[in-house]
């Protein structure tokens, strides 16, 4: 899997592309944290690109998600995946996200206040 960020202001994108298995998950999860440490507070994780999600990528972003909330910061999740979608209507957990259709949307959420 790759990972790559951009910075939009102060908001942090990150783009995952390929499959987010056991084995990147934790190297993912990893970077987010080094990510809050750096003092990032508003996230955005692109799903276009990404094929697969496992459940240890899923927990990996409840982390964040989780992490983001006692800070005061802000999670969107964007571009989805039928199957990742998916993913996250089975678990119940697509109320707990912001999720939005598009990358712009996801950035709107955030200049919107």
């Amino acid at each position: 899997m790759k990972l790559t960020t951009l910075s939009e202001g102060d908001i942090q994108i990150i783009f995952l592309d390929g499959r987010m298995d056991l084995a990147n998950s934790m190297k993912t999860e990893s970077r987010l944290n080094e990510m809050l440490g750096e003092g990032v507070s508003k996230i955005i994780i692109d799903f276009e690109k990404l094929e697969y999600l496992s459940s240890s990528g899923l927990r990996a972003i409840i982390s964040l998600e989780k992490k983001l909330k006692e800070r005061g910061g802000k999670l969107v999740l964007a571009s989805m995946s039928e199957t990742v979608e998916n993913l996250f209507n089975i678990t119940r957990l697509y109320d707990l996200f912001a999720i939005r259709k598009s990358l712009s949307e996801a950035l709107a959420v955030f200049r919107e206040g």
